[in-house]
């Protein structure tokens, strides 16, 4: 066969598939940021390691409360009767205690693993997350413990694994979803997208998911699932299940389950379905309850890592109603003088920042993806406008419970007493709030050519990661 015919026999609609090419790009970009963005780095990494250390140990919990203090982040000793604790490898506390502005990284990497001679490491605020968040990172740490290996290579190596994990969702997120694929996949190669792809945290798990879960509600509308049913509403619980393990704002994901359209005539499975949907919101609300149960068996509580949680609790219980009136007006303040482009678009990083002006052209762009829409006219006839318009509004309403959700976590958590906008925020939190949007399908409202919005997409793409990547070496600095 020659070469000309092996040519002829490509296919070149399936390589350049939009699931295929995000992809790819997110496997590009990944590994890029990984060698780029130096362990501890990544907001919270070091807390988030060592939650995902302790639960390959089999620790779903801490130990119990302790007076005698323990290592804490920076090396420092605290004491408190409130204060967790966690029995780790000297050379994994080592690790987790750097300072990120100035560790030498060859020496960790001689530092290996030394399970026996361990020490108490103060716990954070991630011990109350479920293990659902971490299974690919507690993976890559159970196959490295055999070895020894260092705990910086096991930081590493835990990042490929999520990056691994994320990719392959958000793959069958963009080839499930008929319509929206390439605004999904724009929203998943933004630059905090893909540091998130590589962060320990359970938060890029959760997003998967939850673009996963809306790809499924969405397909309903432009696909006759009635046979299909019962297997896609299973499959939807399960994904708002491990969405709201992962992360518990993701709880709000349940309103999407109600959206599930079937096209069913008859009376007796009308009933059947709405039946089958209660029980389908019901799974995911009692998932996070026992989990919550499981934790308050052990005596350990929000109080136990927040120290604002009680004090806050306490005013809820005496004084409901004005607290609420509290948490909108801190929550309207924050919108109105809190949002910072450079926040917003989490073109902003941990240790290194994009240059003003591609904040506001990384905004403008995302605003463009997320409300211009591009002709599909064959999937269009598929489903009426009033379908459409109540698919819309459940999405809207979704992704506004995830943002509230979002804020009251945060007003609870880490908003001081007296304050007067939300505390704590940072873009990356805001991610399933985004891939829900995404997925608004089509309008009439500006609308493009198909050709010209996956170009937009991919230009938009390319260019920040390019921007990322001089920003992360210093090299867009030094130009400017």
């Amino acid at each position: 066969m020659t070469i000309k015919k092996i040519i002829d026999k490509v296919n070149y609609n399936n390589i350049l598939k939009p699931e295929i090419v995000v992809t790819v790009l997110i496997l590009i970009f990944g590994i890029t940021f990984i060698f780029l963005i130096k362990p501890l780095e990544i907001p919270d990494e070091g807390n988030q390691f060592l939650r995902a250390y302790g639960l390959s140990d089999g620790k779903l919990l801490a130990g119990n409360n302790t007076k005698d203090g323990c290592i804490a982040e920076g090396g420092k000793i605290l004491y408190g009767k409130n204060q967790l604790q966690n029995s780790l490898p000297d050379s994994v506390a080592s690790f987790i205690t750097q300072n990120i502005n100035g560790y030498n990284e060859q020496s960790l990497l001689k530092s290996k693993l030394n399970p026996s001679n361990r020490v108490s490491v103060c716990s954070t605020q991630t011990e109350l997350n479920s293990p659902i968040g971490y299974m690919p990172q507690i993976l890559a740490i159970l196959l490295l413990k055999i070895f020894n290996t260092p705990p910086i290579i096991m930081d590493y190596v835990a990042r490929l694994f999520i990056l691994i994990a994320w990719s392959i969702i958000i793959y069958f997120a963009i080839k499930t979803i008929p319509v929206r694929k390439w605004s999904i996949g724009a929203i998943a190669l933004l630059p905090i997208s893909i540091q998130q792809s590589i962060s320990i945290s359970p938060d890029a798990l959760t997003t998967s998911i939850v673009a996963l879960m809306v790809a499924y509600v969405v397909r309903s509308y432009y696909e006759d699932r009635e046979r299909k049913f019962t297997k896609d509403l299973i499959i939807i619980t399960i994904l708002s299940s491990l969405a709201t393990l992962s992360k518990p704002v993701a709880i709000a994901t349940i309103i999407l389950i109600p959206l599930y359209f079937s096209n069913i005539l008859k009376k007796s499975k009308r009933k059947r379905m709405v039946i089958l949907k209660i029980i389908a919101i019901f799974i995911p609300v009692a998932s996070y309850l026992l989990w919550s149960l499981f934790i308050a068996s052990h005596n350990i509580s929000i109080n136990s890592t927040f120290i604002l949680a009680y004090q806050k609790s306490q005013f809820f219980k005496t004084s409901l109603f004005n607290e609420l009136k509290l948490f909108f007006r801190d929550s309207k303040n924050y919108i109105l003088y809190g949002i910072a482009l450079s926040q917003f678009g989490s073109f902003e990083w941990f240790t290194k920042s994009f240059p003003h002006l591609f904040d506001y052209l990384g905004v403008a762009g995302l605003v463009i993806i997320l409300i211009v829409s591009y002709d599909q006219r064959k999937m269009l006839k598929n489903v009426t406008n009033r379908q459409l318009k109540i698919l819309n509004l459940g999405i809207i309403f979704t992704s506004i419970g995830l943002f509230v959700a979002t804020l009251f976590a945060l007003f609870i958590i880490w908003t001081p007493i007296g304050a007067k906008l939300i505390y704590g925020i940072q873009f990356r939190y805001f991610l399933p709030t985004f891939i829900i949007l995404a997925a608004i399908s089509q309008t009439k409202f500006l609308r493009s050519s198909a050709v010209w919005y996956k170009n937009f997409t991919l230009v938009y793409s390319l260019i920040f990661f390019v921007a990322s990547v001089l920003t992360l070496t210093g090299i867009l600095k030094i130009v400017i």
